[in-house]
């Protein structure tokens, strides 16, 4: 099985979390495991060079960004991530890949989340796999989530083409939320995936916890501000990166 390919989604006005996401990808993690690494953004300036630009029109609506840049990619199977997604401590790579080996080879599944939040009690989980999967049906409200995930790029790509013209971030308060707006397409589609839980990760903000096998900060930027409040490790890191944090401002 080969490693899943890496996909950032990243715009040139937060190029400065991007150069720290490589930052911290290169310290715990030797590139070449991924079989691709893809930054999906609107300037293809200071991209790694071992990492592959493609480029979306920033006049275009997230929806089509997304649909032309998913397009361009043939993996089967992507470990999707944000920009904002930063590593501060080892990932277990022998464990997503297992995960997406399972993936690939399970028909019913379209993706494995990694964040699990307090929010998903409401919904009723089967297990898979003992204890470290927990099943999400497509009926649930919390079928998508624009989180750090594997996903089966032919269904992630299809929630894009079927689902509405919509944004993220600030962005959508305006144009609408995909990450709301897609919720029912995904049903739509019978689109069913699972969470992977562990109940000893540590508990981040009001809903959500770490990922034991992938920590990650989730996210790094709020509001365009640094989210130090939630992610003390994370002024450490912006120190080690020489970021001035007064330019953008923290919660």
């Amino acid at each position: 099985m080969n490693s899943p390919a890496l996909i950032i989604n990243s715009h040139s006005s937060n190029s400065d979390c991007l150069e720290i996401f490589f930052t911290q990808l290169e310290k715990y993690v030797d590139v070449g495991f991924f079989s691709n690494i893809y930054v999906l953004v609107d300037d293809c300036q200071k991209i790694p060079p071992y990492a592959t630009c493609i480029k979306y029109d920033p006049e275009a609506c997230f929806t089509d960004q997304m649909i032309s840049c998913l397009s361009e990619i043939e993996e089967e199977i992507i470990l999707y991530a944000n920009e904002d997604y930063i590593l501060y401590d080892n990932p277990d790579l022998e464990f997503l890949n297992e995960l997406a080996s399972f993936l690939k080879n399970c028909k019913d599944l379209s993706y494995l989340r990694f964040v699990y939040t307090d929010i998903e009690k409401l919904a009723t989980f089967t297990e898979i796999q003992g204890k470290s999967l927990l099943y999400i049906p497509s009926s649930s409200q919390l079928c998508f989530s624009q989180t750090l995930s594997l996903w089966k790029t032919k269904d992630y790509l299809n929630i894009h083409q079927e689902g509405p013209k919509a944004s993220i971030g600030t962005k959508g308060e305006s144009q609408g939320h995909f990450e709301v707006l897609a919720k029912p397409i995904c049903g739509d589609l019978d689109i069913q995936g699972a969470v992977v839980f562990s109940s000893i990760n540590k508990k981040r903000g009001i809903f959500h916890y770490d990922s034991k096998s992938f920590p990650h900060v989730a996210s790094a930027l709020v509001k365009g501000r640094w989210n130090v409040s939630e992610y003390p490790e994370l002024e450490k890191i912006l120190a080690e990166n020489s970021i001035d944090i007064s330019i953008r401002g923290v919660v």
